[in-house]
């Protein structure tokens, strides 16, 4: 079960190119909306929205309250239709929220988040795709419901890993990190948690790390 919702959220944002998807479901109260998966979100990121009212003044809320897609093209948009959620997020995004139903009702709520420079509207492909994933989802959690295992809210929400490409045939690393030795522009990776996972020898002479191990330290923690 976890794993075909898990599933879901990857085509979501594999179909849409949205770098962020999360899923709320309702409390059994109705009166609160807990954060149960999310993806490209980092731990210290998803902690504030754990929890949400199912009345706040916030897009994945509005879409479960008002059962319809919500769509929010930007900070502009944001800030006017939800000056809150404006005041609380300090970086600009797009975000459209859309109702997940479990048999006839409202289970919860399903959000995809772009960068800001996203296109006014959404495409047609990027609207099938949410209607798609929001529907995949809810018969996911109907057919757990009919089965006497429901899947339940409990404030606890899991990281779902995108899958990575196919692995590099091991005698092609070493040209491969040689060859980005040679650059003469720095070039750095982190992952979602903000942890170096790859720093060639010019950005680490940039960040002054120069000869002092960087991989798996935090980014902030060792840049100034």
């Amino acid at each position: 079960m976890r794993a075909a919702v898990d599933e879901a959220l990857v085509e979501a944002s594999a179909e849409t190119g949205a770098h962020i998807v999360v899923l709320y479901l309702l409390h059994e109260t109705r009166r609160v909306l807990l954060l149960e998966a999310d993806l490209g979100l980092p731990a210290w990121g998803a902690k504030p929205w754990t929890r949400l009212r199912a009345k706040a003044a916030a897009p994945v809320a509005a879409a479960a309250r008002r059962d319809e897609l919500v769509w929010v093209s930007g900070p502009d948009d944001l800030a006017h239709r939800f000056p809150a959620a404006a005041l609380s997020v300090p970086y600009p995004f797009a975000i459209a929220a859309a109702p997940v139903h479990s048999g006839a009702r409202v289970a919860g709520s399903l959000g995809l988040v772009w960068p800001a420079c996203h296109p006014a509207l959404l495409s047609p492909g990027e609207l099938s795709a949410i209607e798609r994933a929001a529907l995949r989802i809810g018969e996911l959690l109907t057919s757990a419901e009919e089965s006497g295992r429901p899947m339940r809210a409990i404030g606890q929400p899991h990281t779902v890993l995108a899958p990575r490409p196919g692995a590099m045939d091991a005698q092609h690393v070493p040209a491969a990190l040689d060859c980005l030795g040679r650059f003469t522009d720095g070039i750095a990776a982190i992952d979602i948690e903000g942890h170096i996972t790859f720093c060639n020898p010019v950005a680490a002479a940039l960040f002054g790390l120069d000869g002092s191990p960087v991989r798996g330290c935090l980014l902030w923690d060792r840049v100034p």
